[in-house]
Protein backbone atom coordinates (compact mmCIF):
# COMPACT_ATOMS: atom_id res chain seq x y z
CA UNK A 1 0.00 0.00 0.00
CA UNK A 2 1.37 3.33 -1.39
CA UNK A 3 2.43 5.53 1.45
CA UNK A 4 0.68 9.19 1.89
CA UNK A 5 2.41 11.52 3.06
CA UNK A 6 0.30 14.54 4.49
CA UNK A 7 0.62 17.13 7.18
CA UNK A 8 3.75 17.56 9.03
CA UNK A 9 6.54 15.81 7.17
CA UNK A 10 7.89 13.50 10.77
CA UNK A 11 9.16 10.26 9.34
CA UNK A 12 12.41 9.73 7.09
CA UNK A 13 12.42 7.20 4.48
CA UNK A 14 15.31 4.06 4.94
CA UNK A 15 17.82 4.20 4.70
CA UNK A 16 19.10 6.23 7.62
CA UNK A 17 22.35 7.88 7.23
CA UNK A 18 23.79 8.92 10.52
CA UNK A 19 27.29 11.30 10.01
CA UNK A 20 29.15 12.51 13.03
CA UNK A 21 28.14 10.32 15.63
CA UNK A 22 30.00 10.41 18.91
CA UNK A 23 28.90 7.53 21.32
CA UNK A 24 30.30 6.26 25.26
CA UNK A 25 29.74 2.98 25.19
CA UNK A 26 28.85 1.40 28.65
CA UNK A 27 27.96 -2.44 29.87
CA UNK A 28 25.86 -3.29 32.56
CA UNK A 29 25.72 -6.61 34.42
CA UNK A 30 22.06 -8.13 33.86
CA UNK A 31 19.78 -10.67 35.50
CA UNK A 32 20.15 -13.55 32.96
CA UNK A 33 16.90 -14.99 33.93
CA UNK A 34 14.90 -11.70 33.63
CA UNK A 35 16.86 -10.78 29.79
CA UNK A 36 15.28 -14.59 28.92
CA UNK A 37 12.24 -14.27 30.08
CA UNK A 38 11.68 -10.33 28.62
CA UNK A 39 13.11 -11.47 25.26
CA UNK A 40 10.62 -15.08 24.78
CA UNK A 41 7.62 -12.56 25.80
CA UNK A 42 8.11 -10.44 22.70
CA UNK A 43 9.06 -13.01 20.61
CA UNK A 44 8.64 -16.56 20.83
CA UNK A 45 5.51 -16.57 22.41
CA UNK A 46 3.61 -14.15 20.06
CA UNK A 47 5.03 -15.62 17.42
CA UNK A 48 4.25 -19.20 18.86
CA UNK A 49 8.41 -19.95 17.91
CA UNK A 50 8.16 -18.30 14.36
CA UNK A 51 11.01 -16.10 15.90
CA UNK A 52 12.94 -17.04 18.46
CA UNK A 53 15.28 -14.98 20.88
CA UNK A 54 17.42 -15.65 23.55
CA UNK A 55 20.03 -13.26 25.01
CA UNK A 56 23.33 -13.76 24.70
CA UNK A 57 24.51 -13.15 27.96
CA UNK A 58 23.77 -11.33 31.29
CA UNK A 59 24.90 -7.46 29.80
CA UNK A 60 23.06 -4.86 28.49
CA UNK A 61 24.80 -2.23 26.49
CA UNK A 62 24.34 1.46 26.92
CA UNK A 63 25.22 4.41 24.72
CA UNK A 64 25.47 7.74 25.63
CA UNK A 65 25.82 10.01 22.10
CA UNK A 66 25.19 12.80 19.88
CA UNK A 67 25.02 12.93 15.78
CA UNK A 68 25.86 15.96 14.10
CA UNK A 69 23.15 14.84 11.02
CA UNK A 70 20.97 12.31 10.79
CA UNK A 71 19.16 12.25 7.43
CA UNK A 72 17.59 9.61 5.66
CA UNK A 73 16.83 8.66 1.28
CA UNK A 74 14.98 11.84 0.64
CA UNK A 75 18.00 14.75 -0.38
CA UNK A 76 15.74 17.22 -0.36
CA UNK A 77 14.73 17.06 3.20
CA UNK A 78 16.46 18.32 5.89
CA UNK A 79 18.98 16.54 8.11
CA UNK A 80 18.51 16.98 11.89
CA UNK A 81 21.09 17.09 15.10
CA UNK A 82 20.19 13.99 17.54
CA UNK A 83 21.52 13.24 21.21
CA UNK A 84 20.68 9.83 22.42
CA UNK A 85 20.64 7.14 24.99
CA UNK A 86 20.50 3.65 23.95
CA UNK A 87 20.00 0.34 25.60
CA UNK A 88 21.08 -2.80 23.72
CA UNK A 89 19.79 -6.13 24.40
CA UNK A 90 22.48 -8.65 22.78
CA UNK A 91 20.62 -11.36 21.46
CA UNK A 92 20.53 -14.38 19.55
CA UNK A 93 17.58 -14.81 16.58
CA UNK A 94 16.50 -18.08 15.43
CA UNK A 95 13.28 -18.21 12.41
CA UNK A 96 13.12 -20.58 9.70
CA UNK A 97 14.81 -18.76 6.94
CA UNK A 98 17.73 -18.06 9.37
CA UNK A 99 19.59 -17.46 12.20
CA UNK A 100 21.36 -14.60 13.45
CA UNK A 101 23.27 -11.98 16.34
CA UNK A 102 21.67 -9.08 16.57
CA UNK A 103 20.77 -6.63 19.02
CA UNK A 104 17.38 -5.40 20.21
CA UNK A 105 17.03 -2.15 22.44
CA UNK A 106 13.86 -2.21 24.20
CA UNK A 107 14.56 1.45 25.59
CA UNK A 108 16.13 4.32 23.89
CA UNK A 109 15.36 8.30 24.50
CA UNK A 110 16.13 10.96 22.01
CA UNK A 111 16.14 14.71 21.59
CA UNK A 112 14.01 15.68 18.94
CA UNK A 113 10.40 14.70 17.68
CA UNK A 114 11.52 13.26 13.97
CA UNK A 115 14.17 10.82 15.11
CA UNK A 116 11.36 9.86 17.71
CA UNK A 117 8.15 9.38 15.41
CA UNK A 118 11.13 7.46 12.86
CA UNK A 119 12.47 5.32 15.05
CA UNK A 120 8.90 4.29 16.05
CA UNK A 121 7.12 4.33 12.83
CA UNK A 122 9.35 3.36 9.87
CA UNK A 123 11.67 0.43 12.20
CA UNK A 124 9.76 -0.25 15.14
CA UNK A 125 12.48 0.72 17.93
CA UNK A 126 10.65 1.85 21.37
CA UNK A 127 11.68 5.19 21.07
CA UNK A 128 10.81 7.79 23.35
CA UNK A 129 11.56 11.79 24.57
CA UNK A 130 14.31 12.57 26.33
CA UNK A 131 16.39 15.52 27.75
CA UNK A 132 19.98 14.37 27.56
CA UNK A 133 22.53 16.33 29.28
CA UNK A 134 26.47 15.53 28.52
CA UNK A 135 28.75 17.54 30.64
CA UNK A 136 31.68 18.47 29.17
CA UNK A 137 31.62 16.71 25.70
CA UNK A 138 35.03 16.95 24.87
CA UNK A 139 36.01 14.98 28.09
CA UNK A 140 32.83 14.11 29.91
CA UNK A 141 32.32 14.56 33.47
CA UNK A 142 28.71 13.27 34.08
CA UNK A 143 25.48 12.08 31.71
CA UNK A 144 22.54 12.54 32.77
CA UNK A 145 18.95 12.05 31.70
CA UNK A 146 15.48 13.29 32.48
CA UNK A 147 12.88 11.57 31.27
CA UNK A 148 8.56 12.20 30.91
CA UNK A 149 6.60 9.51 32.97
CA UNK A 150 5.95 8.69 36.41
CA UNK A 151 4.71 5.49 38.26
CA UNK A 152 1.01 4.21 37.73
CA UNK A 153 -0.54 6.10 40.46
CA UNK A 154 1.05 9.16 40.35
CA UNK A 155 -1.93 11.66 39.14
CA UNK A 156 0.08 13.64 36.54
CA UNK A 157 3.06 12.46 34.77
CA UNK A 158 5.63 14.98 34.21
CA UNK A 159 9.76 15.42 33.81
CA UNK A 160 11.76 13.59 35.97
CA UNK A 161 15.12 14.42 36.70
CA UNK A 162 18.04 12.36 36.97
CA UNK A 163 16.18 8.73 35.98
CA UNK A 164 20.06 8.34 34.36
CA UNK A 165 23.05 9.48 35.88
CA UNK A 166 26.72 8.39 34.83
CA UNK A 167 29.43 10.16 36.93
CA UNK A 168 32.91 9.70 36.04
CA UNK A 169 35.02 8.21 38.80
CA UNK A 170 38.56 8.45 39.54
CA UNK A 171 41.35 8.30 36.48
CA UNK A 172 43.11 4.22 36.31
CA UNK A 173 44.88 1.83 34.62
CA UNK A 174 41.69 0.72 32.41
CA UNK A 175 41.72 -3.07 31.90
CA UNK A 176 40.52 -2.35 28.19
CA UNK A 177 42.47 -3.82 25.16
CA UNK A 178 39.65 -3.97 22.98
CA UNK A 179 36.25 -3.10 23.20
CA UNK A 180 35.30 -6.63 23.80
CA UNK A 181 36.87 -6.19 27.32
CA UNK A 182 33.46 -4.06 28.51
CA UNK A 183 32.04 -7.44 29.05
CA UNK A 184 34.47 -9.47 30.56
CA UNK A 185 37.05 -10.90 27.06
CA UNK A 186 35.97 -13.54 24.59
CA UNK A 187 32.57 -14.40 24.86
CA UNK A 188 29.32 -14.63 22.01
CA UNK A 189 28.62 -10.89 23.68
CA UNK A 190 31.75 -9.24 23.42
CA UNK A 191 32.35 -11.06 19.36
CA UNK A 192 28.96 -8.87 18.83
CA UNK A 193 30.56 -5.51 20.18
CA UNK A 194 32.99 -5.53 18.45
CA UNK A 195 31.57 -6.38 15.18
CA UNK A 196 28.94 -3.22 15.70
CA UNK A 197 31.91 -1.24 16.21
CA UNK A 198 34.20 -2.04 13.27
CA UNK A 199 31.37 -3.20 10.61
CA UNK A 200 28.25 -2.94 11.80
CA UNK A 201 25.64 -5.49 12.94
CA UNK A 202 21.80 -5.94 12.75
CA UNK A 203 19.36 -4.86 14.68
CA UNK A 204 15.94 -6.64 15.81
CA UNK A 205 12.65 -4.98 16.35
CA UNK A 206 9.32 -5.40 17.80
CA UNK A 207 6.86 -3.13 16.20
CA UNK A 208 2.92 -2.51 17.15
CA UNK A 209 0.35 -0.07 17.15
CA UNK A 210 -1.90 -0.02 20.03
CA UNK A 211 -5.47 -0.26 18.39
CA UNK A 212 -8.09 2.58 18.37
CA UNK A 213 -10.53 0.58 20.11
CA UNK A 214 -8.45 -0.65 22.96
CA UNK A 215 -9.25 0.40 26.16
CA UNK A 216 -11.56 -2.05 27.98
CA UNK A 217 -9.88 -3.19 31.26
CA UNK A 218 -11.88 -6.30 31.30
CA UNK A 219 -9.45 -7.54 28.49
CA UNK A 220 -5.88 -7.74 27.59
CA UNK A 221 -4.18 -4.45 25.36
CA UNK A 222 -5.53 -4.61 21.43
CA UNK A 223 -3.05 -3.79 18.48
CA UNK A 224 -3.77 -3.16 15.31
CA UNK A 225 -0.37 -3.72 13.88
CA UNK A 226 2.25 -6.55 15.15
CA UNK A 227 5.51 -6.94 13.31
CA UNK A 228 8.83 -8.15 14.18
CA UNK A 229 11.42 -7.06 11.76
CA UNK A 230 15.03 -6.23 11.29
CA UNK A 231 17.73 -3.80 9.96
CA UNK A 232 21.18 -3.63 9.09
CA UNK A 233 24.00 -1.42 10.62
CA UNK A 234 26.52 -0.57 8.41
CA UNK A 235 29.39 1.12 9.26
CA UNK A 236 31.01 3.53 6.65
CA UNK A 237 34.57 5.71 6.83
CA UNK A 238 37.15 4.61 9.42
CA UNK A 239 35.94 4.12 13.19
CA UNK A 240 37.67 5.49 16.19
CA UNK A 241 37.73 3.48 19.30
CA UNK A 242 39.25 5.12 22.72
CA UNK A 243 39.65 3.43 25.88
CA UNK A 244 38.43 6.50 28.30
CA UNK A 245 40.85 6.05 31.47
CA UNK A 246 37.94 6.14 34.17
CA UNK A 247 35.71 3.99 35.83
CA UNK A 248 31.92 5.35 35.52
CA UNK A 249 28.95 4.90 37.91
CA UNK A 250 25.82 4.65 36.74
CA UNK A 251 22.66 5.03 38.90
CA UNK A 252 19.29 4.33 37.29
CA UNK A 253 16.28 4.57 38.28
CA UNK A 254 13.11 2.62 37.60
CA UNK A 255 8.99 4.21 37.26
CA UNK A 256 5.86 2.32 36.11
CA UNK A 257 6.41 4.53 32.90
CA UNK A 258 9.83 3.05 32.44
CA UNK A 259 10.47 -0.24 34.08
CA UNK A 260 13.87 -0.54 33.03
CA UNK A 261 15.35 -2.37 35.81
CA UNK A 262 12.24 -4.39 36.66
CA UNK A 263 12.02 -5.90 33.04
CA UNK A 264 15.95 -6.34 32.40
CA UNK A 265 16.96 -7.23 35.51
CA UNK A 266 19.67 -4.59 35.99
CA UNK A 267 21.23 -3.04 39.83
CA UNK A 268 19.96 0.81 40.63
CA UNK A 269 23.69 1.43 40.97
CA UNK A 270 26.70 -0.17 39.10
CA UNK A 271 30.25 0.52 37.66
CA UNK A 272 31.26 0.27 34.30
CA UNK A 273 34.74 1.11 31.98
CA UNK A 274 33.78 2.64 29.20
CA UNK A 275 34.92 2.98 25.32
CA UNK A 276 34.44 6.66 23.23
CA UNK A 277 32.93 5.55 19.82
CA UNK A 278 33.39 8.22 17.16
CA UNK A 279 31.37 6.90 13.73
CA UNK A 280 29.46 7.30 10.85
CA UNK A 281 26.73 4.14 9.97
CA UNK A 282 23.78 3.72 7.57
CA UNK A 283 20.85 2.19 9.16
CA UNK A 284 19.73 -0.12 6.35
CA UNK A 285 16.32 -0.33 4.84
CA UNK A 286 15.08 -3.94 7.14
CA UNK A 287 12.66 -7.14 6.01
CA UNK A 288 9.99 -8.48 8.39
CA UNK A 289 10.19 -11.32 9.67
CA UNK A 290 6.57 -12.39 11.08
CA UNK A 291 3.73 -10.12 11.31
CA UNK A 292 0.50 -10.77 13.02
CA UNK A 293 -1.76 -10.01 10.18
Amino acid sequence: MKFIQYGPVMTAEPPVVCRGADLFVFALPAELRRLRDFCHSLFNEPTHGAVKCDPLGPWIVMIVGAIDRVSGANKDKPAVREKNVLVHVPVFVRTAQEDFPAVFSPYVWVDNPNSLTSGREVFGYAKTMGRITIDHPADPLCFELAVFGGNLNTDIWDWRESFLRIERGKAGAAPLFSIIDLVEGGNEVGDLLSKWADTGVRELYYKQFRSIDDGDPSRPGKACLTEIAAAEYVVFGEPKITPLGHQYKIHLDNLGSHPIRTELGLKAESVSWAYRLKTNFRLEHGCVLWTSR
